[in-house]
């Protein structure tokens, strides 16, 4: 992984890494915030540690700004009340100060692990490519009591898990509830397009017109917007880009 750290100690930062022999090659370390941010928007590391006390919170704006789906944000300050603004701007992980290793091992073990499944899919990607007109045109068959409906996936625009199962909301505004001991069709929803955002929901990602960062929500062609969960928040990115 490539990194780069803002703070006001960063050579201490640093050798704390060297301690840990994490798989972490720094290259831009920086004392500067006005220069670290800037580091990070031109060198799109992997991962990023930066010091809000050092930044400002004025910076966060600025680094909501950066490419979130490529890189991998941890913030660190003194002031756990920080916590929050990090987190609304799609940090990977927020420490305090003074840093604890176990604390750090604990963070780069997580942030390790999806920069690996990031890789895998970008490595998916000529793959996805190809597969995605065939995949559009697939079908889905939902059953309605007596009929089974063969809908194409290009006209569900959303998928809710409800009470009593999986409420499908199409494209004509025509919903059906389908039973939740359906397990066939809950494997058919996780199929490129579809793609979960949260616990209850799954989207259909060539509905999207817009996603919104501080709200960490999809906006639909309909106008209807879902909320995106923080853990599946760089999947989703990294998935509507193949849209």
């Amino acid at each position: 992984m490539k990194a780069i750290i803002i703070d006001t100690q960063p050579a201490r930062l640093e050798a704390l890494l060297l301690r840990l022999n994490v798989d972490i090659t720094v290259f831009g370390s920086y004392a500067d915030g006005d220069a670290g941010i800037a580091a990070i928007q031109q060198e799109l590391p992997d991962l990023a540690f930066v010091n809000i006390d050092l930044t400002g919170i004025a910076a966060l704006d600025t680094i909501e700004r950066t490419d979130q789906s490529v890189i991998e944000l941890i913030f660190i300050s003194e002031w756990a009340t920080f916590a929050f603004e990090a987190f609304q701007v799609g940090a990977s992980d927020f420490l305090l100060k003074p840093l604890q290793e176990r604390d750090v091992r604990r963070t780069l073990d997580r942030v390790a692990q999806k920069i690996h499944n990031k890789s895998l899919i970008r490595n998916a990607y000529p793959i996805l490519k190809n597969l995605l007109p065939r995949l559009r045109n697939n079908r889905v068959a939902i059953q309605e009591s007596d009929t089974i409906n063969y809908i194409p996936i290009r006209q569900i625009v959303r998928c809710d898990y409800e009470k009593n199962g999986w409420r499908i909301v199409l494209k004509n505004n025509r919903s059906i509830l389908v039973p939740l001991e359906n397990d066939q069709l809950e494997a058919q929803l996780h199929q490129f397009p579809l793609q979960r955002v949260n616990a209850t929901c799954v989207v259909n990602l060539i509905h999207v017109e817009q996603y919104k960062c501080r709200e960490d929500c999809l906006i639909l062609q309909n106008g209807v917007d879902v909320p995106v969960s923080t853990a599946l928040r760089s999947q989703v990115l990294q998935h509507l880009s193949y849209c």
